[in-house]
């Protein structure tokens, strides 16, 4: 796996972690990351790109809208902190 790709999982992972988000799979291969905060449903992609960018998407469902949508913010923003962003 290149380098980009180790430290955008890392960092995916790290925020998760901050998030308090229970990762209950993961599965480097196809880049995704499930897990679960309270009632929410958690799943994180990290893809590589043909330009060998990495992209990265949170989803966040099964909870009520507003924390649902809370919970994505701060993942995505502890990611884009832990990748010095």
């Amino acid at each position: 796996m290149s380098e980009r790709f180790e430290q955008s999982w890392q960092a995916a992972r790290g925020a998760a972690a901050d998030a308090s988000v229970k990762i209950t799979s993961e599965d480097r291969a196809s880049g995704t990351l499930r897990g679960s905060h309270g009632s929410s449903s958690v799943s994180i992609t990290v893809v590589p790109q043909p330009d060998e960018s990495i992209q990265v998407g949170f989803s966040v469902t099964g909870g009520d809208s507003s924390t649902d949508a809370n919970l994505k913010d701060y993942l995505t923003r502890s990611y884009q902190r832990r990748m010095g962003r």
